[in-house]
């Protein structure tokens, strides 16, 4: 091995699919587009990945408790 580096932490978000969980699940998809338009007029927008029914946000070492704060509020109105 010649390194190891931790990028930052992951929060992943299962979505219920009533067609069925796993990879072939589109129901994150949605989500991920509603994040990645942001609310109108915001000047930051959220990426993502989307894994089936499962949404994957990393947030770098450096981010500011005030920056997941925003994320956090981003994705609880995107998912309202």
């Amino acid at each position: 091995m010649e390194s190891v580096l931790a990028l930052g932490s992951v929060l992943a978000i299962s979505l219920k699919d009533p067609a069925g969980s796993g990879y072939t699940s589109t129901v994150a998809v949605g989500l991920r587009d509603k994040l990645l338009a942001g609310p109108e007029g915001a000047a930051q927008v959220v990426h993502s990945r989307v894994l089936g029914n499962i949404l994957y946000l990393m947030a770098s070492i450096t981010s500011t408790k005030q920056t997941l704060l925003q994320v956090e509020d981003m994705v609880e109105k995107a998912l309202g």
